[in-house]
């Protein structure tokens, strides 16, 4: 995940309450990152 896209995914968990109460509702990693990827933020992994 670049540094950019840290920057943004942190933006958006500042301004979006709807985004954040869906991520404390996540189980799992899984859940969480389907989550994100959702929201339009891609992971990759490393």
């Amino acid at each position: 995940m670049s540094a950019e896209n840290i920057k943004n995914f942190c933006k958006h968990l500042a301004n979006n309450y709807e985004f954040r109460c869906q991520l404390n509702t996540a189980k799992n990693q899984n859940e969480w990152l389907s989550i994100v990827s959702n929201f339009g933020f891609v992971f990759t992994k490393q």
